[in-house]
């Protein structure tokens, strides 16, 4: 869900302002940005937007007609374009996986197994006051769980006999599903950087307006495909992460100003508030411009600007907000809830990132490093971040088709 990787010129800025200029351009400096504690920010935004149905709230937040969790999977799929295209520009296609490999995997992994070994069993007992049986209680026992998830494809949400009985039953992580989709556009840019004519300016423009009229199209075209519901997810997110790497390629002519970034903010409020359903696909561009210039000109902690832990976030936080909604905590209201969950997210969040996510991309930068015969570099790029987090078709559109998808789940089982 960073930005130290982005091959882009960055003298250090006075006062610490993370911009750089090239030219008359302002550009993303490629260390002194604040896409961490973007992405922090929006995964924080998914925590809060689930907050209300695992919690049992009415209502949900919303801006322009879309769902707040919607606007932060978009951003997320926006930033990951722009810093995942400028990772496959500057590293040979086997590098550039491995990196991918590293950043998302490992801890996915633990998760799962954490959510299916400490979690899963901790909310057991306390609905069955024992322990006897969970192994093989449920329609997916937690190995399967761990198993049947292992590449990215979620096929089960329950673990055991377990959220039986919350507002949100059986599902104990609804945000991984996303991350799917985003690991298929990072093998597309995989494949498409082998191609001589990728390299230029005019194919990811080409990429972006097709991938978008696909989108805005869609409801023609999914009879063809069987109305399948990984094609439709696919469809409505590929225009976010097209339109960051659209962004990174034309990064030396379009500069991140105010006035451009305001010009594009205004572009994404109209067109959605005419049309909440295809507005905001059709100005996925702005909408990554908007945000990038944010980069530029919020100030960030430097903890925070060299540890990115959107990804645990993102992650954990729903298996942690089904966990406090077992042991009641939801009963306090929404706020006590979100604070709970989000104190209880953010240790889990940083206990991956050091134990977890960031000795993983060492490791692979150092096997890279020995393979090439280079010096290992110590640092850990922001730039191997992953914008965690996924998104809603139609932006918001699929986090409600998931969430019905996760209750059809909850109900037959």
């Amino acid at each position: 869900m960073t930005s130290r990787e982005v091959p882009v010129a960055a003298p250090r800025a006075v006062h610490g302002a993370p911009t750089a200029r090239r030219g008359d351009h302002a550009v993303l400096a490629t260390r002194r940005n604040s896409l961490n504690l973007i992405r922090l920010v929006l995964a924080l935004a998914v925590l809060v937007f689930h907050a209300y149905p695992l919690g049992g709230f009415t209502g949900k937040p919303t801006l322009l007609g879309v769902g707040l969790g919607g606007w932060a999977v978009a951003g997320f799929f926006c930033l990951s374009g722009y810093l995942i295209q400028a990772s496959r520009d500057s590293r040979p296609v086997e590098t550039y996986l491995m990196l991918r490999i590293a950043r998302i995997f490992p801890a996915y992994w633990v998760c799962l197994v954490v959510t299916a070994f400490v979690f899963a069993p901790a909310a057991y007992v306390m609905a069955k006051g024992t322990i006897d049986g969970f192994l093989t209680s449920g329609p997916t026992a937690p190995l399967d769980y761990v198993l049947t998830n292992a590449f990215l494809r979620i096929n089960s949400y329950a673990v055991g006999d377990t959220l039986t009985t919350v507002p949100y039953p059986v599902a104990w992580n609804g945000s991984l599903w996303t991350l799917y989709y985003e690991f298929i556009c990072y093998l597309a840019l995989a494949v498409l950087g082998v191609f001589a004519w990728w390299r230029g300016r005019i194919a990811v423009l080409v990429a972006l307006a097709a991938v978008t009229a696909l989108a805005v199209g869609y409801p023609h075209v999914a009879p063809y495909v069987g109305n399948d519901p990984h094609v439709a997810n696919l469809v409505a997110l590929a225009p976010y992460f097209f339109a960051g790497a659209a962004v990174y390629r034309w990064r030396d002519r379009v500069p991140l100003t105010w006035p451009v970034a305001l010009l594009s903010a205004g572009l994404v409020v109209g067109a959605s508030a005419l049309d909440p359903q295809r507005g905001p696909v059709l100005t996925a561009a702005a909408f990554a411009t908007a945000l990038l210039y944010l980069g530029t000109v919020l100030p960030s902690p430097r903890w925070v600007r060299g540890n990115d832990v959107s990804y645990g976030v993102y992650i954990y936080a729903f298996p942690v907000q089904q966990l406090l909604v077992v042991f009641g905590v939801h009963t306090a209201g929404l706020w006590p809830y979100v604070i709970a969950t989000t104190a209880l997210t953010a240790l889990a969040a940083v206990g991956s990132w050091y134990a977890i996510e960031r000795p993983a991309l060492r490791t692979a930068r150092r096997r890279l490093d020995r393979r090439s015969g280079r010096s290992p570099v110590e640092a850990v790029p922001a730039g191997e971040s992953v914008a965690a987090v996924g998104g809603p078709a139609a932006v918001g559109a699929a986090v409600d088709a998931d969430r019905a998808q996760v209750g059809a789940v909850a109900t037959s089982a």
